[in-house]
């Protein structure tokens, strides 16, 4: 089920290769077409594309932070991303994992809590094609990488979370990471706290796309394990509007993330060194 509209993306060409178009037909014509088909009637398309790829331009992260109480250098990051196809309204893709990230922010704030280190939310810019946002989060501040002790992204919809993730690279020089403590460790910092929210899966598994140079990189990645059950039903479409916000959803997401933020940000000990 596509809501009768097509489902929009980017194309990557390798090196070389000619540059041709593509275009998108939604699931309800795509299935007509094939009854057609079927019945063995001549199939005419008359297509017209308008679509073209401009010159780069300036764009933008936003970033917020709540100051850390005894290790301020240390950084926990929680994001999602600004831009949208703008086919729709980018409701679920990603306006929600932006409202996710900046209320975790708000929640910590307004509760009064001062967590050891620092919660910065990131809005990344240019996730939908070319994740450049992202890309230049990693070129400003990789210095300065060894401080961040996770980094989370949620950029799946408004489904109720189920869990997170956790997403753990080797570094390039030293030693390989015992993989294993760490997803100990993260559930049993977690658990405890999402599980009576019905969030208490805790695996190894992806990110995000914005964080993922960073957690390439060795930054620890945490992604937001979200029902998606009718997440692509909207997906990257014109059906991606606020109308299919459940706000009771929102608001249990919300506190999910803020929590897991809030104790990442003051566990005593980070989950890998």
């Amino acid at each position: 089920m596509s809501l009768d509209t097509p489902h929009t993306g980017v194309l990557h060409y390798e090196e070389g290769v000619p540059k041709i178009p593509a275009a998108a037909v939604s699931m309800e014509n795509a299935m007509m077409l094939r009854r057609m088909w079927e019945r063995g009637e001549r199939i005419t398309v008359h297509l017209e594309m308008t679509c073209e790829q401009l010159p780069d331009a300036p764009s933008a992260n936003v970033v917020g932070e709540v100051v850390g109480r005894e290790k301020p250098e240390e950084i926990v990051l929680v994001s999602g991303h600004l831009d949208s196809w703008d086919a729709g309204q980018g409701a679920q893709d990603d306006g929600v994992g932006c409202v996710l990230a900046m209320e975790a922010g708000h929640l910590v704030q307004r509760l009064g809590l001062k967590p050891r280190r620092t919660l910065r939310v990131v809005l990344f810019a240019n996730e939908e094609n070319g994740s450049r946002g992202g890309l230049g989060y990693l070129e400003a501040h990789r210095q300065e990488l060894s401080r961040h002790v996770a980094a989370m992204e949620s950029d799946a919809g408004n489904g109720l979370a189920k869990g997170l993730s956790l997403e753990l690279h080797d570094p390039k020089h030293g030693p390989a990471l015992d993989k294993e403590r760490a997803l100990a460790r993260f559930r049993a910092l977690l658990k405890p706290f999402l599980e009576p929210l019905g969030a208490g899966l805790l695996e190894p598994g992806g990110s995000g796309v914005d964080v993922g140079p960073i957690v390439q990189a060795g930054v620890p990645g945490v992604g937001v394990s979200h029902d998606v059950t009718r997440y692509w039903d909207v997906h990257h479409s014109k059906a991606d509007t606020f109308d299919k916000i459940n706000r009771e959803d929102l608001a249990k997401n919300s506190a999910i993330v803020a929590i897991a933020a809030f104790l990442l940000a003051d566990m005593p000990e980070r989950l890998t060194p």
